[in-house]
């Protein structure tokens, strides 16, 4: 068992786990809560998943013995996402990542801890970091490449080219920590309100969730290091050397499709370590 950090026994009362999964995604929301359970043994909160296909994650949790509860977006949320779906071609199939906008109206917990399904943990979270705000993330990983956002198209800019109209602290919504005071549903119902085609009709990239959370909190994420979400391309690229904590399947090649991982591999022979380690807590029991 790795090291278990620092650990306030005060802090870490009712909080939650939440994610959001599909079918589609099911064996990475395995492999996320596993890998999260095993090297955080503090953890003993709830467990959510956020999901619009109910009865099949039903039959999937039931069968893998997981103690989940699952939580079903809005009716108005999955309207709006679809609207956005349907409207523009390149968010057909993934509009269910408006999803994540759920875990603000989660009232009963003092906090809650989202993890995209798409990731793995590697070892213990320090607490301290994990509540060090009201609104905790990480960096867009193309910060990490020199670049930045820009505030409508959400088109990538060289950073020494940032300036008032692009995001300097574009935050990646892969890992959040969420306080109290940012749990009510008067928030709630102000995000999912900003869920308008009108919105993304000048994208330039496949951001949806992270378009309306840093504009709604750009100002008050605190950001904490690489390692508490960093994308597998910049590990299997040399570009971050440091021991990561979360690692994170960015992109369209997701570990359990067998395809990806003859991709990635061809990409980069340094991806398969990575790829292996998400596999052994796929199976980890």
């Amino acid at each position: 068992m790795s090291h278990q950090g620092n650990i306030d026994p005060i802090n870490v009362q009712n909080i939650c786990l939440a994610t959001v999964t599909t079918t589609s995604y099911w064996k990475g929301t395995r492999a996320m809560i596993r890998s999260f359970l095993y090297h955080n043994p503090w953890f003993f909160g709830d467990i959510l998943l956020i999901t619009d296909q109910k009865a099949e994650i039903e039959i999937r949790r039931d069968r893998e013995k997981l103690k989940a509860e699952i939580v079903e977006p809005s009716l108005e949320l999955r309207e709006r996402s679809e609207r956005v779906a349907k409207h523009i071609g390149q968010y057909k199939g993934i509009a269910s990542r408006l999803y994540i906008l759920e875990i603000f109206r989660l009232e009963r917990y003092k906090r809650v801890l989202f993890f995209d399904s798409d990731v793995i943990h590697l070892s213990t979270l320090d607490t301290t970091i994990l509540f060090s705000g009201e609104i905790v993330a990480v960096r867009d990983p193309w910060y990490f490449r020199g670049y930045v956002r820009d505030k409508i198209t959400l088109a990538k800019i060289p950073l020494n080219q940032s300036g008032e109209t692009s995001y300097r602290d574009f935050f990646n919504s892969g890992f959040l920590s969420i306080g109290e005071s940012h749990l009510n549903t008067k928030l709630y119902v102000e995000l999912i309100q900003k869920v308008e085609v009108s919105r993304y009709k000048n994208h330039l990239d496949k951001i949806l969730d992270e378009s309306i959370l840093n504009e709604a909190f750009h100002n008050e994420v605190s950001l904490v290091p690489v390692n508490y979400n960093c994308s597998v391309h910049l590990i299997a690229e040399g570009i971050i050397t440091t021991p990561v904590r979360v690692l994170h399947f960015t992109g369209s090649n997701k570990p359990w499709m067998f395809p990806a991982w003859i991709r990635l591999i061809w990409r980069k022979t340094t991806y398969l370590e990575h790829l292996i380690k998400w596999n052994k807590h796929l199976h980890k029991k």
